[in-house]
């Protein structure tokens, strides 16, 4: 709508009535959205927290991601007791 007036004209009055944007309603959708948001992000927060206290890890078919966290561990855990 770029370059229109949201407004409404009386032919009769010869008068342009402007249409006002319903504050309450447009604060209520986006205090709405904004709880949304921030339930949705929770919850992934949550979830990884959940994951990463489990040593959960789901590595892909590539050798970039390197060794979990948990045979990192084992490895030096080996090392430090003589193990190869």
């Amino acid at each position: 709508m770029s370059g229109c007036i949201p407004a409404r004209i009386d032919s009769q009055a010869k008068v342009l009535h402007a249409r006002h944007a319903d504050q309450r309603n447009a604060t209520f959708v986006k205090a709405l959205a904004t709880g949304e948001s921030y339930m949705r992000d929770t919850k992934a927060l949550l979830l990884r927290l959940n994951l990463l206290r489990a040593d959960f890890a789901v590595k892909g078919s590539g050798d970039s991601s390197g060794p979990s966290k948990s045979s990192r561990q084992e490895r030096a855990e080996a090392r430090a007791f003589g193990g190869a």
